[in-house]
């Protein structure tokens, strides 16, 4: 059975990324296998696994949110599931933002 690992915290700049991308690694170097998710609006940990452009990602987590929102179909995970050195990771981007305003109209 996998375990789910999040840090949070409501205050910016409080090293959340850098935590979490340090611990996707060292988790990984462990043997684990490791899937990062990326719940931040501004995609930091998204850049910092190296996609230079967001917004050029096709399907990131804001996308499968508004499609479960939208009882719309989710597409495969091939299609949103990254890779950098052994670690696995869904990209962020504004599209969450999006998200978060169609919940609160909800």
């Amino acid at each position: 059975m996998g375990k789910i690992y999040m840090t949070a915290c409501m205050k910016g700049g409080c090293a959340k990324t850098v935590t979490t991308y340090n611990l996707a690694y060292s988790l990984q170097k462990l043997g684990k296998k490791v899937l990062a998710v990326d719940f931040d609006s501004q995609a930091n940990l998204t850049t910092c696994f190296g996609i230079e452009d967001p917004a050029a990602v096709p399907v990131t987590i804001g996308h499968l949110m508004m499609n479960r929102l939208e009882d719309e179909e989710v597409p495969d995970p091939p299609e949103f599931i990254q890779s950098r050195n052994s670690v696995d990771f869904i990209s962020s981007s504004m599209m969450l933002s999006a998200v978060d305003s169609k919940l609160r109209m909800e």
